[in-house]
């Protein structure tokens, strides 16, 4: 929840009668006395197959848009219920989550059990810095990743692994990393089960 705006998985029965999670945004104008109808962010939805979104991050943008990002089965629609490997997906609002834009690919072969974690900054020339930390899920692998953007979200120009641990694990670990940002920098901070 950020200046009144509250993003969550929403499941909600498909008139194909499977169900599936999909992104939904509800928006307060008074402080959170009262919310409006549920807007849905995932451009996918009317794809049947398509029905794995979770772990949803948000934030702000320098401008004040909303940005919200999340792990994405979609490239994996119909080969289960939830996918070996995922994909984090984006999307922004200009007017305040009633709208949001076409879903744009962030990173891919993401490990899609395990929390991202997201943090906007400013630029001195007002643009926002955007930095989304995952995990990979490459051969199992859970290394932490690092993917920014360097204007407002529209473009992740670096997608850096941040460990090479080679925690290598067929099954959920659940614990993502965490990240930071400030000024330029910023800190990042991760889980392994890696010896030593």
């Amino acid at each position: 929840r950020t200046r009144g705006l509250v993003v969550y998985d929403m499941t909600a029965a498909r008139d194909t009668g499977q169900y599936a999670d999909d992104i939904a945004v509800r928006v307060s104008a008074d402080g959170g006395r009262s919310w409006g109808v549920a807007s849905l962010v995932n451009d996918d939805r009317h794809d049947r197959a398509s029905t794995y979104h979770g772990f949803i991050a948000l934030d702000v943008l320098a401008d004040g848009r909303p940005f919200v990002a999340w792990i994405d089965g979609r490239f994996s629609a119909g080969l289960g219920e939830e996918p070996h490997v995922a994909d984090i997906f984006s999307s922004t609002s200009t007017d305040r989550g009633a709208n949001w834009s076409a879903n744009m690919l962030v990173a891919g072969e993401v490990c899609p059990c395990c929390r991202l974690s997201l943090q906007t900054g400013a630029l001195p020339d007002g643009e926002s810095t955007v930095a989304v930390a995952y995990r990979t899920a490459q051969d199992d692998l859970r290394d932490p990743r690092l993917a920014v953007s360097y204007d407002g979200g529209e473009t992740f120009a670096e997608d850096t692994l941040i460990s090479a641990d080679r925690w290598k694990l067929p099954g959920c670990p659940s614990m993502g990393p965490a990240v930071t940002l400030d000024g330029e920098g910023g800190q990042y901070l991760w889980y392994t089960g890696e010896s030593p």
